[in-house]
């Protein structure tokens, strides 16, 4: 569905993230968390590349990418000299690090965004950033994590770079948490991402006569688990009979919501949602039906 009022609140919500970055010189910027004591964390670099190269993708419109590319540079000045790791959070405006390690997912998150950038822009700094960084994800283990944003950015990283070392790790990531996830009574959004992620890959894998890799993995319990997901995470949807008994039930209409989390309704439930629906709509759904 292609919808221009889409469109222009993605540009508006542009036009506001860029009143929170903050250039530390001409090459290198950084979103500045102003309502949490202007930190400067990972994660918001590496999110608003991902906003800025979807709406560029999506659009057309190129007027963000230059700040872009100086997130970029900023994700790669956080990195350790020391481990090889980013630091997680910094404090502004001395760019001092606050935080080596806050969240296991920011790091993720940051190398998915650099590929990103790197599919709209073919700088290839950016794939070698990613090369380098999954040596350490691949040498620590990262893929006990089950972290959603290492599927997709793995996933996306094997468009660039065919190597059974990475299917490998996209496989890990999933295999050993299907059955939990098959089992899982509660709506965690992040699951129908990590299934769908792996789903993909696999297409890819034997598009590439790689099945060999498959040999250990149950591609039928992935996609009974995929299925299962994204008929259960309609149990976390604000449909309007569940919206009229909250004191705002226009806010959190159309919605998700955590019901083990005190039924809160967040902005990144909603998107993590929304992503893995989109996924499963595009990847999934017609041939679940043939």
């Amino acid at each position: 569905m292609k919808t221009k009022d889409i469109l222009i609140k993605a540009q508006q919500s542009l036009t506001y993230l860029m009143t929170a970055i903050v250039f530390k010189d001409v090459n290198t910027a950084y979103v500045v968390d102003k309502e949490n004591n202007n930190e400067i964390k990972l994660g918001s670099n590496a999110t608003a590349i991902l906003a800025m190269t979807k709406y560029a993708e999506v659009s057309g419109d190129k007027s963000y990418n230059d700040t872009a590319e100086k997130l970029a540079n900023g994700i790669i000045a956080m990195r350790n000299d020391e481990t090889g790791h980013y630091n997680h959070v910094l404090h502004y405006p001395d760019f001092t690090i606050k935080d080596k390690f806050r969240i296991i997912y920011y790091e993720g998150e940051a190398v998915f965004a650099l590929l990103r950038l790197y599919q709209l822009d073919g700088n290839k700094k950016w794939l070698d950033e990613v090369v380098s960084y999954f040596e350490i994800f691949i040498a620590e283990e990262y893929w006990k994590e089950h972290d959603h944003w290492l599927s997709y950015a793995v996933n996306e990283l094997t468009d660039y770079l065919s190597e059974d070392k990475y299917y490998q790790f996209g496989l890990k990531n999933c295999a050993d948490k299907l059955s939990f996830i098959y089992h899982r009574e509660t709506t965690f959004a992040t699951f129908l991402e990590l299934t769908m992620a792996a789903y993909k890959m696999i297409d890819k894998i034997k598009q590439a006569d790689k099945a060999y890799l498959l040999n250990d993995f149950d591609e039928e319990l992935l996609r009974k688990t995929i299925d299962k997901r994204a008929e259960f995470q309609r149990v976390g949807f604000m449909y309007p009979e569940v919206a009229m008994y909250f004191k705002q039930p226009a806010l959190v209409l159309n919605g998700f919501f955590i019901r083990h989390q005190s039924l809160r309704v967040r902005i990144d439930d909603v998107e993590h949602n929304l992503s893995g629906y989109i996924q499963y709509l595009t990847y999934r759904l017609g041939e679940s039906m043939t």
